[in-house]
């Protein structure tokens, strides 16, 4: 027994020794990653610059079509807005050579793009808006009377283009601010139902939509960015002219 003490007394000495040397060591490699860390910082700091903007989306080209998820992907981050109208507003509007937004002194009336992005046939587009008289028009065939908000069966459109549902989407940063729309701003429409919301009067009472509407001052040029586009027979987007 007195041979083999001598022997783990040297063991532990020695165990001793390289935990010594390791701690050494491994404060001299920390130190090393701190060094190496403090350069690459220095580095950076000299060298980075923030000189790119996040992207934007590319403004769609004349006959691209646009299906449910190209639309949903450009509505993501809420830059843009849609406003819906039959053929007889695109041509009396839209096809000239300075086209604005709605008319000067008037309030224009429009929703979130992530809101109207499901619009794929004029029944959409008269649900969407709550009836607008411009989108009812060329979903029921007839024109509207305003006081009442329904079709005035006595007065057929008579022009089939007047029937094809039309649009622009325009990005918000370029157009004049958009605020909640007011009962004045309505001037009595029968559809219209104060909260933000648009809605359908059935009658008997409003058939509230998830679809939010806001106003702004008409009459400004249509900014660059924007784009008009036509509601296909297949409900794409299918894109007419680019701003």
């Amino acid at each position: 027994m007195s041979a083999i003490k001598p022997i783990i007394r040297e063991l532990k000495q020695a165990a001793l020794r390289g935990f010594a040397h390791a701690d050494r060591k491994l404060h001299q490699v920390t130190a090393n990653i701190a060094d190496h860390v403090d350069t690459v910082v220095r580095q950076v700091r000299s060298q980075d610059r923030f000189d790119d903007r996040p992207d934007t989306p590319r403004t769609p080209e004349p006959g691209t079509q646009l299906g449910r998820g190209e639309r949903d992907d450009l509505a993501r981050g809420g830059r843009y807005s849609v406003v819906f109208f039959d053929g007889r507003a695109q041509r009396d509007y839209y096809e000239t050579e300075n086209p604005t937004l709605g008319a000067e002194g008037r309030p224009f009336w429009v929703m979130p793009l992530e809101d109207g992005a499901h619009v794929s046939s004029a029944s959409d587009a008269a649900r969407a808006t709550g009836m607008s008289p411009a989108t009812m028009r060329a979903y029921t065939g007839y024109e509207i009377d305003w006081t009442t908000g329904d079709p005035d069966l006595s007065r057929p459109v008579t022009n089939p283009d007047d029937r094809a549902i039309h649009g622009i989407v325009f990005p918000n940063d370029a157009a004049p601010p958009q605020r909640t729309a007011t009962a004045a701003d309505a001037d009595g429409w029968a559809h219209f139902l104060e909260g933000g919301h648009t809605a359908v009067n059935t009658g008997s009472g409003y058939m509230l939509n998830d679809v939010r509407e806001f106003v702004m001052d008409g009459g400004s040029v249509v900014p660059p960015g924007s784009f008009g586009f036509q509601i296909g027979l297949d409900g794409s987007w299918n894109v007419t002219r680019a701003f």
